[in-house]
């Protein structure tokens, strides 16, 4: 990822109504886990979940590839990061309750089979992998060039990643859902110009209000699960 990514996401990650939504999803799901559970977030990247999930109770370790996104990360006051992949995380086996990695295994220096025995290993029976992965390959746009994207998912493709990695699917939705068509059409539009603006961007504040409360209708209905939508999260347990 272009070092300016880390820099404009570092920038909104806190209030943008998209990040507040995912980490929102992020807690729900986890909300079984008593307080002092041990969680690695796989990419922390400028470390705003890890902040959230240090600040739910969690004993968090943050691990990232980029020197600088940790750098970054730092500065939210979190202590336990390590510079890393998550093609080879430097962990035992069995020592996480859970192992949280946000839009990570999609990067072309990401081998997605990879990452997911990896973190299938690193989490304790019992334990989960949550993940979150950008759907759909026709919707490619300049963000994908910018923060290195090598694919895209359908729900199938992920339930298989996790599958194949030895973890049981509990969960898997797309979300974003009510947001789409406006996305998809953006996208779109944003091709014919040629823009090669970032995703990644500050939001008035107003327009950032409404779209949190928009993408809120969405969370009870994730045990539907959605059938499409702009990302796809997914939650793999590995068996006891």
């Amino acid at each position: 990822m272009e070092i300016g990514e880390y820099e404009r996401m570092f920038a909104v990650e806190a209030d943008h109504f998209w990040y507040r939504t995912l980490h929102g999803h992020v807690l729900q799901q986890l909300k079984a886990l008593s307080r002092g559970a041990r969680v690695l977030d796989a990419g922390c990247g400028t470390g705003m979940l890890a902040r959230r999930l240090t600040d739910a109770g969690f004993a968090v370790t943050g691990l990232d590839f980029s020197p600088e996104a940790l750098r970054l990360a730092k500065t939210r006051g979190l202590e336990n990061l390590i510079e890393g992949s998550v093609n080879a995380l430097p962990f035992p086996e069995n020592t996480f309750d859970a192992v949280v990695s946000l839009d990570v295994w999609y990067h072309q220096a990401v081998d997605d089979t990879q990452a997911a025995k990896e973190a299938a290993r690193v989490v304790k029976p019992g334990g989960q992998v949550l993940i979150n992965l950008p759907a759909y390959d026709w919707l490619r746009g300049h963000h994908d060039l910018v923060v290195q994207t090598a694919r895209r998912y359908t729900r199938p493709q992920v339930r298989k990643l996790l599958t194949e990695a030895g973890l049981e699917v509990t969960f898997c939705s797309h979300w974003n859902t009510l947001l789409f068509p406006a996305i998809v059409a953006a996208r779109l539009l944003s091709r014919l110009r040629k823009d090669e603006s970032s995703d990644v961007a500050p939001v008035t504040p107003w327009l950032n209000k409404t779209l949190s409360a928009v993408l809120a209708i969405e969370r009870p209905l994730l045990s539907l699960p959605l059938p499409y939508g702009l990302s796809i999260l997914a939650i793999g347990k590995k068996p006891t």
